[in-house]
């Protein structure tokens, strides 16, 4: 059975599984933009300070609340999911 790429109209399962980062409030973390965000540059790596990381009732990462250290955007806050971050700073 060979795998087809999903097409408009189609519906999509994602599985989520267990995030267990070592990331704590405080760190600095670099991170993509969703694709849903439309970014110009996809792969470019933005930077945030942590502020909270929201956890679920096992203690997995579900979201990361960053405020942006970006020239540009300084302070404004963004939703961060781990499958976004690529690089965590203590």
């Amino acid at each position: 059975m060979s795998k087809k790429k999903p097409q408009n109209g189609d519906v999509v399962l994602h599985v989520l599984l267990p995030c267990q980062l070592p990331i704590q409030d405080g760190d600095t973390i670099a991170y993509v933009l969703r694709a849903n965000e439309r970014p110009v540059e996809p792969s470019r790596l933005w930077q945030g300070k942590v502020l909270y990381i929201y956890r679920d009732r096992n203690g997995s990462i579900v979201a990361v609340a960053v405020v942006s250290l970006e020239t540009g955007y300084e302070g404004l806050p963004e939703l961060v999911y781990p499958g976004q971050i690529r690089n965590i700073q203590a």
